[in-house]
């Protein structure tokens, strides 16, 4: 392999790493945010569920700083590193109607049963 190949390479590698680990720390601070929604809630089986996807991070890291992965596999994991979090967050915490869509709904609500 020709230096100019093995540099870009290792910018490509690193790039992706840094990528990586952007995106799991955009779903950690999105989740942080929404803590107080889920203690208002009393879900705290969200809780089981952040720590064991925090050891499935820790390792995922780890094994990203370790070993070199294939450069088609951080697409992947990037996805799938982005959207586990916010799928935990959808599917488990149900977050109160507030503001302008507590409006919209009902407006619609009355609207549907013909008060307005």
């Amino acid at each position: 392999m020709s230096g100019a190949k093995k540099t870009a390479g290792c910018l490509i590698n690193t790039a992706a790493k840094i990528l990586l680990i952007f995106a799991v720390l955009l779903s950690a601070v999105t989740l942080y945010q929404n803590v107080e929604v889920v203690l208002t809630v009393k879900t705290y089986n969200v809780f089981v569920y952040l720590v064991l996807l925090i050891a499935v991070i820790a390792a995922a890291l780890y094994f990203l700083i370790k070993f070199d992965i294939p450069e088609k596999l951080y697409i992947l994991l990037t996805v799938f590193f982005s959207l586990v979090p916010r799928l935990c967050f959808v599917l488990l915490v149900q977050t109160p109607i507030s503001g302008d869509f507590l409006l919209i709904y009902n407006a619609a609500r009355d609207t549907v049963a013909g008060v307005a």
